[in-house]
């Protein structure tokens, strides 16, 4: 697909996104999208929600194999309070649904759902499932999120995230792309270097978007760039909303001086497990929505973590009924600020520490970041890492899944895509793939100074 889309003048690749955009706005934009948006309240207390969560979580019990097996439903339902019920599940990992998929979807859902593949942003692709319900009641949050901050979904947009709109072997602009049923300009986060700028300013200046959505470290390239060059984008932004990656506080100070507006980060994931948001009103920290999803923070030992310590996510969705996902170990860790009260759930973080990876620098001086949509559909794979050892040589480290056959081929062209078509790519299998001194995995690591 990508090939034929490739062929395409821009103007029929405006119109395949477009129609792209058509169907991405039919399934989010639908009735549970605004009967959530209606009803949301994002500061709603955990008590306003405590029968709703308890009732989630008495579906996913008598309804999903796995938790069917684990949990004892009679504790269950005597449980006094959310910290008491939410005891009875085991924590679960990636490696849990990994290997047990069929296990955590209910035995209400066999007919028509909706499969959503993640990029893997910790080394480990997966597949989530989900329904049309789930899907717009997940984007009406966003969409208040964005409310919140005096931004609207359907205002217009410029978007820097990791998709392929543009050849990264292209070397002259223009690097955007239109989708007008969302009325956003997407920009290639593949192409932005000191060369390439002018096409970027010039493109965001026609457009004439009102907020930017962009990976951080996309956006923060662009304004360095702006910024070393000592060039004023003179954009009319009312805010830029980073996600996806850790948000550093030097690339938060760089984006309000160059763009003269603030930025407000927003931790979300595929699984619908967990929100953490920032607004006007909270700058200095993130509020976790308990119509959302409850967040514990846990040590190594699984006990709960006391504010301003740092603690592993373990994370509970409390609206997905085809995929319920609970207590779900996502793999990022956060600094508490403060518990709701009398409980052991998060309300407020200090800060999330997610994903930093390296990024990777091709023979074009593209620096090219977010690799992790590279595994996306690509199956069989338990962990992946990419290592660069050479401006042109790139190491693919995979650990596979029990006796699972990689589609190699597929996997290197979706990487050759990103990093050019003169990047060699050596693929090798490995039983393990070693943590840092901190016990921490990095799914891309770069040897080039």
């Amino acid at each position: 697909m990508n090939k034929l889309y490739n062929l395409l003048p821009k103007s029929l690749q405006d119109l395949a996104i477009s129609i792209y955009g058509l169907r991405i706005r039919s399934q989010r934009f639908g009735s549970s999208y605004t009967s959530t948006l209606n009803s949301l309240n994002l500061s709603a207390s955990l008590c306003e929600m405590q029968e709703i969560i308890k009732g989630h979580l008495l579906y996913s019990a008598y309804n999903v194999p796995f938790y069917n097996k684990a949990v004892s439903i009679p504790r269950l339902r005597q449980s006094n309070s959310l910290d008491q019920a939410i005891s009875e599940f085991p924590i679960i990992t990636k490696k849990d649904l990994l290997e047990n998929e069929s296990e955590f979807i209910s035995m209400l859902y066999h007919g028509k759902k909706i499969k959503i593949s993640t990029s893997g942003s910790t080394g480990t692709p997966l597949n989530i499932y989900v329904n049309r319900y789930s899907l717009g009641y997940n984007y009406a949050f966003f969409h208040a999120f964005l409310n919140s901050n005096g931004l609207d979904e359907f205002e217009r947009s410029a978007t820097f995230a990791g998709r392929l709109i543009v050849p990264v072997d292209k070397s002259s602009g223009p690097f955007h792309r239109i989708n007008w049923p969302m009325r956003t300009m997407l920009m290639s986060s593949y192409h932005i270097s000191p060369t390439s700028y002018r096409a970027y300013l010039n493109a965001l200046k026609k457009w004439n978007p009102t907020f930017i959505d962009a990976y951080p470290s996309a956006i923060y390239e662009l304004a360095r760039i702006f910024k070393d060059k000592n060039v004023d984008p003179g954009l009319n932004l009312k805010g830029i909303v980073t996600s996806s990656e850790t948000l550093k506080s030097y690339q938060r100070e760089i984006l309000e001086e160059v763009f003269s507006c603030p930025v407000f980060d927003y931790y979300g994931c595929a699984e619908q497990v967990a929100l953490a948001i920032q607004s006007n009103r909270l700058r200095d920290r993130y509020l976790i929505p308990s119509q959302y999803s409850l967040v514990e923070l846990m040590d190594e030992d699984d006990s709960p973590v006391r504010a301003g310590k740092v603690g592993k996510m373990v994370c509970t969705n409390v609206f997905n009924k085809v995929m319920p996902l609970i207590r779900y170990e996502i793999g990022d860790e956060a600094i508490l600020s403060e518990n709701y009260p009398d409980s052991n759930f998060a309300k407020y973080l200090v800060a999330v520490n997610g994903r930093v990876d390296d990024v990777i620098l091709n023979d074009k001086g593209f620096r090219v970041g977010r690799l992790d949509p590279v595994f996306k559909g690509i199956s069989g794979i338990k962990e992946a890492q990419i290592i660069q050892h050479k401006l042109d040589y790139i190491e693919l480290k995979i650990v596979k899944n029990k006796s699972s056959v990689i589609n190699e081929n597929d996997l290197t062209e979706a990487l050759k895509a990103r990093v050019g078509s003169s990047m060699v790519i050596d693929i090798t299998y490995c039983d393990r793939i070693p943590r840092n001194n901190a016990g921490k995995f990095r799914s891309v690591i770069s040897k080039i100074k």
